[in-house]
């Protein structure tokens, strides 16, 4: 991808679905695009760039993040590095993952920054784990593979 950046404080900022490489970015010059870059790992060939958030700041920290959903969509999570109460989340409305529902959002009581996405599917429970509370690692969870999420229950993680 051109003009592309993350950070090692996300995950997965790439994945790899129906033979397609998807990767996660915010373009570095300019405007600070949050981005998907889709390439075909079998043709050797590019399909494409899509906007997920235009002007979301040239931060690499606000880099999207990916969960693959059992029905073969694409999640995908993004937020502003700690200035915002706010994660943005969508899922892909095609096979191509160049092509992205509404975006919605996940509301928090403290600025949020550096998601990763993991499934416990013995739990069937899929975790949104972040830098939130207090600047402490902090979570929210879905039941249903990232279409809602439980806002109303955060959770800071203590000893």
């Amino acid at each position: 991808m051109h003009n592309a950046g993350w950070c090692w404080f996300q995950d997965p900022r790439a994945i790899i679905q129906d033979g397609k490489l998807v990767i996660g970015s915010v373009a570095g010059n300019g405007i600070g695009d949050a981005a998907v870059g889709v390439y075909d790992l079998d043709n050797k060939q590019l399909l494409g760039r899509t906007t997920l958030k235009a002007d979301f700041d040239h931060d690499d920290h606000n880099s999207p993040v990916f969960y693959t959903r059992p029905d073969g969509s694409l999640l995908t999570v993004y937020a502003r590095h700690n200035s915002e109460k706010v994660h943005y989340y969508r899922i892909s409305t095609s096979s191509d993952f160049l092509n992205w529902g509404e975006e919605k959002t996940i509301q928090s009581p403290a600025n949020v920054t550096y998601m990763n996405l993991y499934n416990l599917s013995g739990e069937k429970t899929l975790y949104n784990l972040y830098r939130g509370i207090d600047w402490n690692p902090t979570y929210v969870t879905s039941k249903d593979d990232g279409a809602t999420w439980d806002d109303e229950h955060l959770h800071l993680i203590q000893n």
